[in-house]
């Protein structure tokens, strides 16, 4: 009933059926961000998959500008989580039974899936168990990181110089695949505000 108070869009609307669950507000996906000074002053090209980021970071290992090449958000369960799903997916994989909804992620695509991502760890700093989404974007921007898988709405931030010491420095790119010629190791999600059945008081205010 307030759709045209606030100029809320139709395909704003998430529906189960004809009931509205819940109205979206953004669409996001993860990019990789780069350092373009440092892949321009190592030779080396934007990755397009982890092979060719992994690769990236054999040469950019040791340059005194960084204290590590790559970052990603494994500091939390749900992040850690949600790398994992980006990177299943692209394998290949699929994380449930369509026709029994059992769980399918025990299985190859899961196992090269979580090799990739102890790869990656090694290029990552000492204690990327305990950094998130925010702390990646921290380290992306006080420039302890060459490249780092982060959300894309939060890329003007880097040019951002009251918290930003790579203005100007800093290059996006699609997620890299997770095996070359695959799909980019990302998924779209949605943002969006609901309102509980139960909620204690008028759900109107």
């Amino acid at each position: 009933k307030y759709q045209d108070k606030y100029k809320i869009e139709d395909q704003m609307l998430i529906k189960f059926g004809d009931q509205v669950a819940a109205v979206a507000f953004m669409a996001n996906a993860q990019i990789l961000y780069y350092r373009k000074d440092l892949l321009e002053k190592h030779g080396i090209a934007v990755p397009t998959d982890y092979d060719e980021l992994i690769a990236a970071c054999e040469k950019l290992t040791g340059d005194p500008e960084v204290d590590h090449c790559f970052s990603a958000a494994y500091g939390n369960s749900w992040e850690l989580g949600n790398e994992f799903i980006d990177i299943f997916v692209a394998m290949g994989g699929t994380l449930a039974d369509p026709a029994t909804s059992e769980p399918k992620f025990n299985g190859p695509e899961g196992v090269a899936t979580l090799e990739l991502m102890k790869k990656l760890a090694g290029y990552m700093s000492p204690n990327a168990l305990a950094i998130d989404f925010g702390g990646v974007k921290q380290e992306m921007q006080q420039g302890r990181t060459a490249m780092a898988f982060l959300w894309g709405d939060i890329a003007a931030a880097m040019d951002n110089p009251d918290e930003s010491k790579v203005v100007d420095k800093v290059g996006f790119a699609p997620a890299p695949s997770a095996k070359p010629g695959g799909p980019i190791s990302t998924l779209f999600w949605w943002d969006g505000y609901v309102i509980p059945k139960n909620l204690d008081g008028d759900p109107d205010l």
